[in-house]
């Protein structure tokens, strides 16, 4: 299904999907082939992004979300550190 066809909530879910909390595998992005490559070869960010940008999404409460979103990554990792480091 491209992007065009996605609705506005699998789209954000597209988005939160390319923020793992543990390992993951990135390939190519499927829509615009990016190097810096989408989860599991799906769309990247940027292209995710974009897509909600041209459907009316505030940028600025995107924004917000995508900061949010690597905040919980570092916040998991923090976790993982502290795991580490009490099992030492």
């Amino acid at each position: 299904m491209s992007l065009k066809q996605r609705t506005k909530a699998d789209l954000i879910a597209d988005l939160v999907y390319q923020y793992p909390l543990f390992p993951a595998t990135f390939a190519a992005c499927t829509n615009c082939g990016s190097n810096m490559g989408a989860r599991g070869g799906w769309y990247c960010r940027d292209c995710v992004s974009a897509e909600l940008l041209k459907r009316g999404v505030s940028a600025a409460r995107l924004d917000d979300l995508r900061q949010r979103l690597v905040y919980m990554q570092q916040v998991q990792e923090q976790i993982r550190a502290i795991q580490r480091e009490l099992s030492a």
